[in-house]
């Protein structure tokens, strides 16, 4: 990975998003940058990750422990270059400006998403990781719907979700559980609140531990009794939405054709105001990673990347629905990573 970085750009890179920096080197503290020059690969960190990172970084790379500010261990590393590739999108304005204060006539070029490309590419043990992490959510997720009932609290329900993927092996989950009863459900990125699920309502739960590092994430849909008509064919349609959208995610496909995809059925079912935001999202080391599946967007996906395929429909006041399932993006057939059948479980 080391080599993928140090051929991206021309002249010394500097990565210093630490979920990148694990990626290339597999240092995880929370503070380091890594930097590639004349064919060297540096990690600067701080004492606190002196024993860490020897134990985690290989020996082609330098270790630069320092008590100062990490832009000032990096000055004298860069002081004899001109230019600098930086992630415009990850270093902070103060830290560029301390860099270019520290070094005189330093030139700092944005590397844009030239990283992130490389890190959406997915190896078969990356994703063999994030698949252990999906199948501990997807046990969790089916023992705690066997026994959640109506009248327990968003909250109650959050709190079991998590206590079980961290009993299982997790290291932490890959987000706040989203548990949303009735209206709340109509709401894509609810917080789990005291409401609790009241009989012929939805229930909403998008979830997703860590493990190793990577991440997993999928949502699924329980209704209390049965779903009226109107319910009933909007979750028929979001899941044929997720079906096409599934066909359409092929190596070289334009993200924005994916997700056209999917919003042309809900369209075409009258729910198309109703899918308010991008069809998908990258999911790996963090759990929203380029690419990003939108119409907003104006790039092709690339073989091999794992993506989120999450079409929703949401009626402010009433219900949402929404259905996510992982998939790595192959030639030829793209593969569900997602096991937990996407059928609406009738509590």
């Amino acid at each position: 990975r080391l080599d993928l970085l140090a051929h991206c750009v021309s002249g010394p890179l500097l990565v210093s998003h630490g979920p990148h920096v694990r990626w290339a080197c597999g240092f995880s503290g929370s503070n380091g940058w890594l930097l590639l020059r004349d064919g060297k690969a540096h990690l600067l960190t701080d004492a606190r990750y002196r024993e860490q990172a020897s134990q985690q970084v290989g020996p082609k790379v330098d270790l630069v422990v320092t008590q100062d500010p990490l832009a000032e261990a990096l000055a004298p590393l860069v002081a004899h270059h001109g230019t600098l590739s930086v992630q415009d999108a990850c270093l902070t304005l103060a830290q560029s400006k301390s860099i270019t204060a520290l070094v005189s006539g330093l030139t700092l070029h944005a590397t844009g998403d030239t990283v992130e490309r490389l890190v959406a590419v997915k190896t078969q043990e990356q994703v063999d990781t994030i698949v252990r992490a999906q199948r501990i959510s997807e046990a969790v997720l089916e023992q705690v719907s066997g026994r959640i009932t109506v009248g327990m609290s968003e909250q109650q329900i959050a709190a079991e979700l998590v206590y079980g993927c961290l009993r299982r092996g997790a290291q932490r989950m890959a987000f706040e559980p989203i548990v949303a009863s009735g209206p709340n459900s109509a709401l894509p990125h609810a917080r789990p609140t005291e409401r609790v699920w009241q009989s012929g309502e939805p229930l909403l739960i998008d979830m997703g531990c860590v493990v190793d590092g990577y991440a997993s994430d999928m949502t699924r849909m329980l209704h209390a009794g049965v779903p009226s008509d109107a319910f009933g064919d909007a979750y028929d349609s979001v899941r044929a939405a997720q079906e096409a959208a599934v066909v359409a995610a092929k190596p070289g496909a334009d993200a924005a054709h994916v997700d056209s995809a999917a919003r042309r059925l809900l369209q075409a079912a009258g729910l198309g105001e109703q899918f308010s935001h991008g069809l998908g999202h990258g999911i790996g080391l963090e759990t929203h990673e380029w690419p990003r599946l939108s119409g907003q967007v104006d790039y092709t996906i690339p073989a091999d990347c794992v993506v989120t395929i999450e079409p929703g429909v949401y009626l402010p006041g009433l219900w949402g629905i929404r259905i996510e399932d992982m998939i790595w993006v192959r030639h030829g057939e793209a593969e569900r990573l997602t096991n937990t059948p996407a059928d609406l479980r009738i509590v």
